[in-house]
């Protein structure tokens, strides 16, 4: 437990010295559970700052406070079951990636920076239980900045991994998105065009 809680000091505090510690010593599994309890936390933070703001949303409609109430605080959790996917898909997809791009490293150590570097997201759940007392909603801001931060700590993992520069492990990072983004926008159009004149007929 003090290895551990030594490993998040440095990540949070010395992120350099830190991820390229985890870069050395940790594996995929122990990545995994880190990134496990993070995202549980981060669905407890979503708990706290949504079920009130879906309550008032859905105040109007014939069910009962306590039912609604009750499925406001459960929607979260649904996505647990996909973190495991999530997880070893990205990594396999990012492995692959960087591989193409001329990275040689193990994809055990990639899993692991990737799982560390998530941590900054545990500060989502203090975030979110103070936000109801500001007089605007901080949480937007606080995501922004946390996000940025974690990305920072997992393309710093990338690149101690696979002995990359900065610039090749952050194109390596944001490809597969940019490929799937392409790939959505593709479908839409092909879906325009093949369903326009039935539509268009319909109308």
């Amino acid at each position: 437990m003090g290895s551990f809680l030594d490993d998040v000091y440095d990540i949070l505090f010395k992120p350099s010295r830190g991820m390229e510690k985890v870069s050395r010593e940790k594996n995929i599994w122990q990545g995994f559970l880190v990134y496990l309890v993070v995202s549980v936390i981060v669905t407890l933070s979503n708990t706290a700052s949504q079920a009130g703001q879906m309550i008032e949303e859905f105040r109007g409609f014939p069910v009962s406070p306590e039912l609604m109430e009750g499925m406001a605080r459960f929607m979260p959790f649904l996505n647990l079951p996909l973190i495991p996917l999530y997880f070893f898909l990205f990594t396999a997809v990012l492995h692959l990636t960087v591989e193409l791009l001329g990275g040689e490293g193990r994809i055990s150590r990639l899993g692991a920076v990737l799982g560390y570097g998530h941590i900054p997201y545990i500060f989502m759940l203090p975030v979110s239980l103070a936000a109801r007392y500001f007089p605007f909603n901080p949480t937007g801001f606080f995501s922004l900045a946390i996000s940025i931060w974690a990305l920072v700590l997992k393309v710093n993992g990338i690149r101690n991994v696979y002995n990359i520069s900065l610039g090749r492990a952050l194109v390596s990072y944001f490809l597969p998105f940019i490929f799937l983004f392409g790939l959505l926008v593709l479908f839409l159009l092909l879906a325009g065009i093949l369903l326009g004149p039935f539509l268009a007929e319909l109308m």
